[in-house]
């Protein structure tokens, strides 16, 4: 075997790269040891004079060739990126102040940032981050038992974490809080027993043959989240609110605040906690359940007024008074409270094709259904809503024309009801259409991150799990707000891709160790940029092995 430099030609440069040479079924082969990068700009920073010069100081001339071999390669730019943000916010003290009051014996700190940063590049379970911590440059050796251990201290000190992120946010990153984003989601389990945490519960993705475990989460209006609310899989999602309200006023000390929620946690009894703590609220509108009269409204589309017409899409827009009237029970007595609230109403072009194309999917898997004989009347969830059994026959079902007809009337029709009464239409729909962060915020805790992929065996593990992901995940929106405010936006999975393309080459010139880095370029160089970070250089000699 052997080894050199390889110029190649890209468009106007001259990129460098080390390739070494080798046998394979009688042929002689190359393949690429690490990138070194553009010629111009190598020669600019000295790089290659002190490679020449590392390598004299290893013996070599151009008589006496060094013997070089790849040991490993590594990932460089996970550790280097992730333990910047981890340092911004200070959390090696931050669990430090936590942990303070244990007698933990081992390196909490540099265990949960291992789990961290794994579960941000490549998310598994906990085995398969103990096998393939090595990937990454820069984390010490962590035993397997330390890193289940630590999920119980997580979840022991949960809310205390939280409430030294929340701090950290509001003095170093000027989180704002006169808006808050509240929604909820169930979390699955398959091949597991119940326990004090999981549980069969209400589904509303009608996934009735699994145990779950209910998670709620606060935002800030960037996206930036704040707490967790983590409930046995029994609770349903609209009783998890006052614990969120309990968290924002009672944990954080929030006394003005705006609530920010979807229909699923729209129920009287809600909205009046809410007012209750002299909160404000903005939330999906059941517009089906309201009265006839109400209804008659809201379908009237002469009242309304255009507010936007471009792209083939029109929006618009209606305000409708509303005494939302609340019933219930205090010291045995039956109450009534009167919540002064508007409706939001808006009809979109757009949204009457979404979902009018939706109903007929749905109308079809019905009649597929039928003509299978595979129809049910078991739930109403799905397809199942179109189909109606008047003989209560299983012979004698079919599809239910009226109920179709009546779902028709309410395409591209969508409402908000609002507390705050003097707030502007602009406000109030640039509000709620961030809502969306809120929902895209679960899809990375929960896709992304994969926080579902929980095989442990107690309910505090799962809890410390959970704490983990969230974590995690407060680490990759500080990266991703970083980049939106230099005017660039990428998913979380574009962001691991460049990331992990931050490689190095551990090499061993006549037995001493070179560590060539690869050069950050495309996004992983904006990732740099944003968080105002230098490249560490392109090698680093001694002290690796």
């Amino acid at each position: 075997m052997s080894m050199f430099i390889k110029k190649t030609r890209s468009k106007n440069f001259v990129y460098l790269s080390l390739v070494k040479t080798f046998r394979e079924n009688g042929k002689v082969k190359h393949r690429t040891i690490a990138q070194l990068g553009r010629l111009d700009r190598l020669l600019q920073k000295g790089v290659l004079s002190r490679l020449c010069e590392s390598l004299k100081g290893l013996g070599a001339s151009p008589a006496n060739i060094p013997t070089i071999k790849e040991i490993e390669r590594i990932n460089w730019g996970a550790e280097f990126i992730y333990r910047h943000i981890w340092k911004q916010y200070g959390m090696d003290a931050i669990l430090d102040t936590v942990f303070g009051s244990t007698k933990v014996e081992f390196d909490y700190k540099e265990v949960i940032f291992l789990e961290v940063i794994s579960r941000l590049m490549a998310p598994s379970s906990k085995l398969q981050v103990y096998l393939k911590q090595n990937r990454f440059f820069g984390t010490p050796e962590i035993p397997l038992h330390h890193i289940y251990q630590v999920l119980d201290y997580l979840s022991s000190f949960q809310k205390e974490i939280e409430n030294l992120i929340f701090l950290k946010h509001v003095d170093r990153f000027g989180m704002k809080v006169d808006a808050v984003f509240y929604d909820v989601t169930p979390l699955y389990f398959e091949g597991t027993l119940p326990d004090s945490l999981r549980d069969f519960g209400f589904s509303k993705d009608a996934k009735f043959g699994e145990m779950q475990v209910v998670v709620g989460m606060l935002v800030d209006q960037e996206g930036h989240p704040i707490a967790l609310g983590i409930f046995p899989g029994t609770t349903f999602e609209s009783k998890t609110l006052e614990e969120a309200l309990k968290t924002l006023q009672e944990r954080f000390k929030i006394q003005h605040v705006m609530v920010v929620a979807d229909r699923g946690i729209n129920s009287k009894l809600n909205l009046k906690r809410i007012k209750d703590r002299e909160y404000d609220y903005l939330v999906g509108c059941r517009l089906k359940s309201l009265n006839k009269s109400l209804q008659k409204q809201i379908l009237d589309i002469e009242k309304y007024q255009t507010i936007h017409e471009s792209d083939g899409n029109i929006l618009k827009y209606r305000e409708i008074e509303f005494d939302n009237v609340v019933e219930y029970v205090e010291d045995n007595k039956k109450k009534q409270q009167i919540l002064k609230e508007k409706i939001i109403c808006t009809w979109s072009l757009k949204r009457a094709e979404k979902d009018r194309k939706d109903r007929e999917r749905l109308i079809h898997k019905a009649r597929e259904m039928l003509d299978q004989g595979t129809a049910s009347l078991e739930s109403q969830k799905g397809a199942k809503r179109y189909l109606k059994n008047e003989k209560k026959q299983a012979s004698s079902l079919g599809l239910d024309l009226e109920k179709i007809n009546e779902d028709k009337q309410w395409d591209g029709f969508y409402g908000i009801q609002i507390s705050k009464q003097s707030m502007k239409k602009e406000e109030s729909l640039s509000s709620y259409h961030r809502l969306w962060k809120m929902e895209e915020s679960f899809r990375v805790m929960k896709h992304s991150l994969e926080i579902r992929s929980i095989c442990l065996s107690s309910p505090e593990k799962v809890r410390g799990h959970i704490v983990l992901c969230f974590l995690a995940f407060v680490m990759h929106r500080n990266l991703e707000i970083a980049l939106i405010r230099k005017g660039t936006d990428h998913t979380v999975e574009k962001i691991r891709e460049a990331i992990s393309e931050l490689e190095a080459s551990l090499l061993e010139v006549n037995g001493k160790p070179i560590l060539l880095r690869t050069p950050a370029k495309g996004l992983s160089k904006e990732i740099l940029q944003s968080l105002k970070l230098k490249h560490p250089g392109e090698m680093v000699i001694d002290g690796l092995l």
